[in-house]
């Protein structure tokens, strides 16, 4: 009898942990940043909450996101730089505009940037199978698929970053060879998706 007690005790205790005790649903905590993955995990993670204040944590001070060529014709500019970017990203979170946002992709491990623009210790992560669906209350849903190159670099203590954190430096939407998917309203791009919501100039 007394093996029974203590089993139903333990039981008890156990969902307890991690969790929000109001909801008994486990609670939500972001990977730490000591890894490029987990920078692009916690990016993905922040686009699904719509979460403005933890995407802002993951750029470095100099992030920049690089335009297609197209979208560099049709904008009259070739990359976000930082601020731009955190203000196209909180329009696209917070517009009333935007009941859903979906995001789903593949990405590989890091290699070397090699690349001669960037410091020589940045890594480079490519996702594919790229999957994000922005869903209009207007019934329109928004859908990008192209590839997407994220450039990390490791913190700088000279900047009062952690040297074992790592920070998203540059992020490039890439063109696909594939026709572009048919949309009601045309096709997007990830990059005018972060122009699109955004009423201010810059």
């Amino acid at each position: 009898m007394r093996r029974r007690v203590v089993w139903f005790l333990a039981l008890a205790v156990l969902p307890a942990a991690g969790c929000d005790d109001s909801t008994g649903v486990p609670e939500f905590h972001y990977r730490d940043v000591t890894t490029p993955e987990n920078v692009v995990l916690n990016l993905e993670d922040a686009y699904r909450r719509r979460d403005t204040d933890e995407y802002a944590k993951l750029l470095a001070p100099e992030f920049r996101f690089v335009f297609q060529p197209q979208d560099v014709f049709d904008l009259g500019k070739e990359f976000l730089n930082r601020d731009q970017d955190i203000a196209g990203t909180t329009a696209l979170f917070t517009t009333a505009q935007v009941a859903h946002i979906q995001l789903f992709f593949v990405s590989g491990s890091p290699v070397a940037a090699a690349d001669t623009t960037l410091p020589a210790d940045a890594v480079r992560i490519r996702a594919n199978q790229v999957q994000l669906q922005v869903d209009e209350t207007s019934g329109i849903s928004w859908v990008v698929t192209d590839v997407q190159d994220f450039y990390l670099r490791p913190g700088r203590p000279a900047n009062g970053e952690s040297a074992a954190d790592w920070y998203l430096l540059e992020w490039r939407d890439l063109p696909t060879a594939f026709p572009p998917r048919i949309q009601p309203s045309g096709p997007i791009t990830w990059g005018k998706l972060k122009m699109l919501y955004k009423t201010s100039p810059g």
